[in-house]
């Protein structure tokens, strides 16, 4: 048992378990009319909360969700409150727990890990990660020059192909490699290379993009040589450097299923995003440099002109069977980085490109020289018209990154010139010198009276890569979500603004040296900062191919839970990113590692007076509702 207390505005609870099977029991005290402890009072109410009385208004405690994680995966228990009198309150269930696994109830991950094999001449980057919600397993995909041991621990895990002959010391050659974690980092699953049995100087095979479905892991990027394909592919011929996509089992041992995707360019980066809908349905984006023909952009499509590199959108239904497929683009060149899906079957795009396109709806401004514009859209759910199609930039370089749907809106992040057109009443439309991070908002039918857009930076080249909608869950279990952008930045003059309401502990408000990484936030209406920090180390930490954009899928979100997988050449970082991991010593000296780690935004910020008068003003106390935790899990002071 134990007592809570305020302390440095937060609320401490510790937990003791009675039972271990059903009818488990946990405790806490609270000191009930203890007012120099911050609580008048406390009762069970009519719905199950835990109300604290303070002396202005009552702090109500919703039991978070309750679960255990075992082998058959995340396992849902019921607890409730229980008062027992003398400021007693206990959790009860009636459930079955066992007593073998953790009992987590709203778990707050903390963990990071490097992935470089415990090899000095690894040199490689990570470009995308997902997170099964299920199990809390961490898929991750991008490209290795080295064969990593399956046999040394930590490194144990294998899977379809664990040893490609001629990779070396140097960045190249390269194949694509694929791998899992478990839920709280301490362990490499399972892991696969992807490429030829051997490779030579030249040869590149890189994952760009992941996705995951029921049963299956899918992967998509580019190849410079031929690679393994299977299950009767939709182009099973390689032109060039083509795209592809790689089908796994969840485990990592069986390619289920492979193809490449291109004509006579080459497709370099290739596939950058690919959405599984089920185990055999999948979307994909791809920048296509070369004239596909009608097998790939069938007549009908949206747009099914070739005019220089163009930006290339399709869906594919029992693995190898084309859906339909569409250009996007101009009389130049553009470049698709991301696509996203509505429930109904539409696909939302960005991109970049100075091509003058056929607008949609327009809902900003573009440029009419040969810069790079931002480009935007939505597709019908056939493929067959642009419901929305935008070009959005300034006189300089723009560009669009990551596009994410919050029901019928489109929320985006990018880079940005002077120049680009921002809004009024947002959080900063002023451009900061360099690049800078651009964030915005439209209606997914696009028009100018749902746009809006702000600049975030700094002195130096800022990048906006992912863009992510992350869920707080109060203490009376209603919900807050705040947006939280990820990307990089270049350390010089004016530093990037940094924000920390709630102290939280991964914070750093000052650059690292060289290129750092980031997570700034912001409110819905892209108003207000409501967090912002740098991270890295004292050499470059980035998004991947020396900092250049390859899809926009380094960040994933649960819920509160932030998972990142990105590349470092640093051994150390600010705030620290690497600890609890399995493997948290990087062997490689400076070289680029794959690296990546969990944090969770679990503070929620609470105005009271206590028992000054309201014209003291309201004191902040910040309440961690959602870090209760049982088992291996418990940190003695929490």
């Amino acid at each position: 048992g134990g007592q809570p207390f305020f302390q440095q505005g937060q609320v401490h609870v510790t937990h003791a378990v009675q039972e271990p099977a059903s009818g488990l029991a946990t405790q806490c005290h609270v000191g009930a009319g203890q007012i120099a402890q911050g609580q008048d009072g406390l009762e069970v109410d009519r719905e199950g909360n835990l109300r604290v009385g303070l002396r202005c208004k009552p702090v109500v405690i919703h039991i978070p969700e309750s679960f255990q994680v075992t082998p058959k995966g995340k396992q849902k228990l019921s607890f409730s409150f229980q008062e027992s009198g003398n400021g007693l309150v206990t959790f009860r269930t009636g459930d079955e727990v066992d007593p073998r696994y953790p009992l987590v109830i709203d778990p707050v991950l903390s963990w990071g890990t490097f992935i470089d094999g415990n090899l000095l001449d690894f040199d490689q980057y990570l470009y995308a990660i997902e997170v099964d919600p299920v199990d809390g397993m961490v898929y991750c995909a991008g490209g290795s020059n080295q064969n990593l041991s399956t046999g040394t621990a930590p490194y144990t895990a294998n899977g379809y192909l664990n040893s490609v002959s001629g990779l070396t010391s140097s960045g190249t050659p390269r194949v694509a490699v694929v791998y899992r974690v478990n839920s709280s980092g301490t362990q490499l699953v399972d892991l696969t290379l992807y490429g030829p049995g051997t490779v030579t100087t030249g040869n590149d095979v890189v994952a760009h993009a992941l996705s995951l479905s029921a049963n299956r892991v899918f992967i998509g990027g580019y190849t410079e040589v031929n690679i393994p394909t299977t299950g009767s592919p939709f182009d099973a011929s390689r032109s060039g450097d083509d795209g592809f996509v790689a089908v796994f089992s969840r485990d990592l041992g069986t390619l289920v299923y492979a193809t490449y995707l291109g004509a006579a360019g080459d497709e370099d980066p290739g596939v950058t995003s690919v959405k599984a809908t089920n185990d055999n349905t999948f979307f994909v984006g791809m920048t296509a440099e070369g004239a596909l023909g009608t097998t790939y952009v069938p007549s009908g499509a949206a747009d099914a002109t070739y005019s220089g590199t163009e930006m290339y959108i399709a869906r594919f239904t029992g693995l190898n069977t084309l859906s339909w497929g569409t250009y996007v683009g101009g009389t130049s060149n553009e470049v698709i980085n991301d696509i996203a899906l509505f429930p109904d079957g539409r696909v939302a795009f960005a991109g970049n490109g100075p091509g003058s396109l056929t607008e949609v709806n327009s809902a900003a401004g573009r440029s009419t020289g040969t810069d790079a514009d931002g480009i935007i859209g939505v597709l019908n759910s056939t493929g067959t018209s642009f419901i929305y199609l935008d070009e959005i930039g300034g006189t300089g370089s723009d560009q669009i990154n990551d596009i994410e749907i919050i029901g019928e809106n489109l929320y985006w992040t990018g880079t940005a010139s002077s120049g680009f057109p921002v809004s009024t009443g947002i959080y900063d439309n002023s451009h900061n010198g360099g690049t800078d991070v651009v964030v915005g908002s439209v209606g997914s039918t696009g028009g100018s009276a749902s746009y809006k857009a702000t600049f975030y930076g700094g002195g130096g080249n800022d990048i906006g890569s992912c863009l992510k909608l992350v869920t707080q869950t109060n203490c009376d279990g209603s919900s807050e979500s705040f947006f939280l952008v990820f990307g990089s930045t270049t350390v010089s003059g004016a530093a990037l603004p940094t924000l920390n309401i709630n102290n939280e502990p991964f914070f750093d408000d000052s650059g690292n040296g060289g290129i750092d990484i980031f997570f700034a936030g912001f409110d819905e209406a892209l108003t207000d900062l409501v967090f912002g920090t740098y991270i890295g180390g004292a050499s470059n930490d980035y998004l991947g191919s020396t900092g250049a954009i390859r899809g926009a899928n380094h960040l994933f979100v649960n819920g509160a839970n932030i998972y990142c997988g990105t590349t470092t050449h640093s051994a150390t970082h600010s705030p620290v990113i690497v600890a609890n991991g399995f493997d948290i010593t990087k062997s490689n000296t400076t070289d680029d590692t794959h690296v990546l780690f969990s944090i969770q935004f679990a503070a929620l910020l609470v105005h009271d007076h206590a028992d000054a008068p309201a014209s003291y003003g309201e004191p902040s106390h910040i309440l961690s509702c959602t870090a209760l935790r049982i088992g291996q899990l418990i940190d003695s002071e929490d």
